[in-house]
C-alpha cells in the first residue's frame, strides 16, 4: 500500500463554506496544505525507514520520492523497489568476506567481495554466482518498500500527513480571515 493522500469535492466545497467571500483562495490554501503535508509524510517514511535498518537518513531519501498532482489534489510517497546496495553500509572486508552495519551491529557475508564492474564504473560489494569467476551479482538489502510494510510504517505515515493536512488548513484559513489574503511571495 503506497501512502496517498487525496483531496475530494467535498473537502473543497467545506473549505469555500469556511471562507465566505474569500473562497478564491481556496484551491491555493488546500494546494500549501497538500504539499506541507505530503512534505511530512515524505520525511517521516524515510526516518522510519532509516530507523528500521539502522543507517543514516540521507541514504534512505535517496529510495523515497514524493509526488504532487494539483490538477487532480493527489499527493503520493513512493518507495524504491530495489534495496540498497551493500556499499552504502559501511561494508569492511574481513578474512572470510565483506562485513556490513546492519541494525546497528555488524553480519558478514561470506564470499563477498569489492569490485568495480566496468560495466558501472561504481564501487560494489558482489558474490560469485557459481564456482566461476563470472558471473558476479551485486549484494543488495530486501526491498526497501517491503520493510516499510512489514514494519508497518505507511500505516502512520498517512495518519499523521492527514493531520499535517488538517492543521494546515486550519491555519490558513484563520490567516485568509485575519489578512483578507494569503501571503505571495515565494513559492506555495
Amino acid at each position: 500500500m503506497k501512502p496517498e493522500i487525496v483531496i475530494d469535492k467535498k473537502q473543497i466545497d467545506d473549505i469555500r463554506e469556511r471562507l465566505g467571500d474569500a473562497e478564491k483562495q481556496a484551491p491555493k490554501i488546500l494546494a500549501r496544505a497538500m504539499k506541507r503535508g505530503l512534505t511530512r509524510m515524505w520525511s517521516l517514511e524515510t526516518k522510519a525507514i532509516a530507523k528500521e535498518l539502522g543507517i543514516k537518513q540521507k541514504t534512505a531519501k535517496t529510495r523515497v520520492w514524493k509526488r504532487w498532482s494539483g490538477r487532480n489534489m493527489r499527493g503520493r510517497i513512493r518507495v524504491g523497489k530495489v534495496g540498497l546496495s551493500y556499499i552504502d553500509l559501511s561494508p569492511r572486508k574481513t578474512r572470510h568476506g565483506v562485513s556490513i552495519l546492519l541494525k546497528g551491529h555488524r553480519e558478514s557475508v561470506e564470499g563477498a567481495f569489492f569490485a568495480i564492474p566496468a560495466r558501472t564504473k561504481h564501487i560494489g560489494v558482489f558474490k560469485r554466482a557459481r564456482e566461476s569467476r563470472f558471473p558476479i551479482i551485486a549484494q543488495r538489502t530486501r526491498a526497501l518498500a517491503d520493510i516499510a510494510l512489514k514494519a508497518g510504517i505507511p500505516d502512520a505515515v498517512i495518519m499523521d500527513g492527514a493531520a499535517t493536512i488538517s492543521k494546515e488548513v486550519d491555519r490558513q484559513i484563520e490567516l485568509v480571515l485575519k489578512t483578507g489574503a494569503l501571503p505571495t511571495g515565494g513559492k506555495s
